[in-house]
């Protein structure tokens, strides 16, 4: 039987989830040779530590809808940043990988990133990071028991 009250302060809790990621991610300005937009960034790094995955994959992890996460693979698959080719499994399904072109692209923005974190905490002393990195852990763990990574 689940704890009605401890549920719902778990569900307030994660009200913070969005408000961290997006004090993470809207001063993100990826240096880069060519314009790319954001939805494009976190795709391509989806990409990058997910491989191989379905379609529907990127869409949820993205959180786009099928129509425009669409029109977004075509602009980076022109772009010869992603391939799409059918799924082993189901010819029905196509799998998304980075090319050759992409992985360079996709280390280049990952490394950006880390780098973009890493400026906005430094100011956080060892006690902070080390709550914050415990947190994280423990997000990962909540996220793979609700079996999240394999969808």
């Amino acid at each position: 039987m689940i704890n009605e009250k401890r549920a719902y302060d778990v569900a307030q809790a994660t009200n913070i989830l969005p408000k961290l990621m997006h004090y993470f991610s809207s001063s993100f300005k990826p240096c880069f040779e060519m314009p790319i937009k954001k939805n494009e960034v976190r795709t391509i790094i989806e990409l990058y530590y997910h491989p191989g995955k379905p379609m529907k994959h990127y869409i949820d992890s993205v959180d786009m809808e099928s129509g425009s996460f669409t029109y977004l693979a075509d602009k980076l698959e022109k772009k010869g940043i992603i391939k799409r080719t059918p799924s082993k499994n189901d010819k029905r399904v196509n799998v998304l990988e980075l090319t050759d072109k992409g992985k360079i692209v996709a280390k280049k923005l990952n490394n950006n990133f880390t780098l973009h974190i890493s400026h906005l905490i430094k100011d956080l002393d060892d006690e902070d990071l080390k709550e914050m990195e415990e947190a994280i852990k423990s997000l990962e763990k909540v996220y793979e028991k609700l079996n999240l990574t394999n969808k």
